[in-house]
Order: C-alpha cells, then sequence, then structure tokens
C-alpha cells in the first residue's frame, strides 16, 4: 500500500468519525430531557354534565396559557379560556317579558330581534408530570395534570339594534343566572415536541368540577333570590398548540443535555 493511499484511507476515517460523532451528539440531545418554556393556545370542544347540563348544551371554549417543563419532567401551567355556545336549556327565563306566541316587542311595537347564548370564563393553576413513552425523544409522551382555578358562566343576551327595552343592559342581571365559583380539573393526555423544533402540540380530555353560585341579587322571572349550591361539571376534548422555548444553556445543549 502506497503512501497516497493510506494518506486517502486516514483522511475518509476522520471525516467518518467526525460525522458519527456529530450524529451522535445530535441523537443524544433528545434522548435526554430539556427544560422547556411553552405558550400555549388551543381549543376545546365541552360536554357539560351535573347542574351544568341542566342549563347549557355543549359549548366551545379558546384558551391561552403558558407552561414549563423542567428536566426531571415536572410540569406546571397556567391559563385562562373563554366558553361560549349558542344551546340554552332554560328557555322559559323570558315568560313574563313576552306576549303569548313568545314574542318580545321592541321600543316601536314590532317582533324584537336578539339571540341568547352561553359564555364564560375560567381562570387556572395546573400541576403534573410527562412521561415519556419513547428513549429518542424524552420531551414527549404522556402528560398527567391536576389544577385549581376559579369559574364564571352566564346566559348572554345579543340585541343587535339595542331596541328591546325589556331585556336592556339594565334589566339583563336579572336574567343572565350568572354564577360563580372555585373549580378543580384533571387532565391526561398527549404532549409532543418535534425534535426540529417545528411540530409542537398536545391533546387529551379535561375534566373540570366546579362548585358555584349565583352572584345576582335577584332573578326577575322566579321572583327571588336563587340561594342554591351548584355542582357543575365539563367533560373536554383538548387541543392545543406550543410554542416551545428551549432554556438549556448553548453549553448544555452542546455537551450535557441532561
Amino acid at each position: 500500500m502506497n503512501f497516497k493511499s493510506i494518506y486517502l484511507l486516514t483522511f475518509f476515517f476522520i471525516i467518518s468519525f467526525h460525522a458519527s460523532s456529530q450524529e451522535t451528539k445530535k441523537l443524544r440531545k433528545y434522548t435526554l430531557s430539556n427544560k422547556i418554556a411553552d405558550i400555549n393556545i388551543g381549543y376545546n370542544y365541552q360536554f357539560p354534565s351535573a347542574d351544568l347540563l341542566n342549563r347549557f348544551g355543549n359549548f366551545n371554549s379558546i384558551y391561552i396559557g403558558a407552561s414549563l417543563k423542567s428536566r426531571s419532567q415536572w410540569f406546571i401551567s397556567v391559563e385562562a379560556n373563554y366558553m361560549f355556545g349558542s344551546e340554552i336549556k332554560e328557555i322559559n327565563i323570558l315568560n313574563n317579558v313576552s306576549n303569548s306566541s313568545g314574542i318580545i316587542n321592541d321600543m316601536s311595537g314590532n317582533p324584537g330581534k336578539y339571540s341568547i347564548g352561553m359564555r364564560g370564563y375560567g381562570f387556572y393553576g395546573r400541576f403534573g408530570r410527562l412521561f415519556p413513552i419513547s428513549r429518542y425523544n424524552k420531551n414527549s409522551g404522556i402528560l398527567a395534570m391536576a389544577g385549581v382555578g376559579y369559574m364564571f358562566h352566564w346566559i348572554n343576551f345579543n340585541i343587535p339594534q339595542d331596541n328591546i327595552a325589556q331585556i336592556g343592559p339594565d334589566y339583563q342581571k336579572g336574567y343572565d343566572r350568572l354564577s360563580a365559583g372555585l373549580a378543580y380539573n384533571l387532565f391526561t393526555g398527549y404532549m409532543f415536541h418535534s425534535q426540529n423544533r417545528l411540530l409542537n402540540f398536545y391533546a387529551g380530555v379535561d375534566l373540570t368540577n366546579a362548585y358555584t353560585q349565583s352572584v345576582r341579587g335577584y332573578n326577575f322571572d322566579e321572583m327571588k333570590k336563587d340561594d342554591a349550591n351548584r355542582f357543575d361539571q365539563i367533560i373536554s376534548m383538548r387541543f392545543g398548540w406550543l410554542i416551545p422555548i428551549y432554556l438549556n444553556t448553548k453549553d448544555e445543549n452542546e455537551f450535557e443535555f441532561k
């Protein structure tokens, strides 16, 4: 074997070793867990149960939040959501301001145009853990969380021309059934952080229980104050996009990845 052949073999060996070393380092990057902060934006399709089922049909919510996953896979998050729907079960709340045909006249004596729907807010803090299911991506896996927070919900009135005095802004509080109270929830689903960091999401099932009461002084249609304690339950099909921010330092990303 001449000197030229030895030189070429040595050259190709060095190149191959370097490529293999870089690939191993790249793979190691994903076989160990990262500290990640996520911005969460998502959607829930929600099924009411318990007392809430007597008031509303299925509804939707959108939410925004922020979360932090530690390198030891513990997970904390905060979230705010807005709930909305169109199906109201308590259809008799306006009987005392409508005529025998169920019509509410506007200030001109004509049938008034209005619609009613479900609205609500929820604010939660959550704590949980990520359980990786692949040795090649420790930043993805089964996510289990529990949380506590506060929930509001009410019957919303939409009057496009603002010309129905009986359910105008001064009177809606007597019909809207605004209720609020403490809530807790449980979530189980799958969280995915892609290795190229471009596709990041989570999806799963969420159960929320809330202990609410009316916060209005008087219900006009019932001619009394609502003092009842409510147990409101929501089962949600949950999907969210994640915008990750990897918090490891440059040195950790290149050398440690613990």
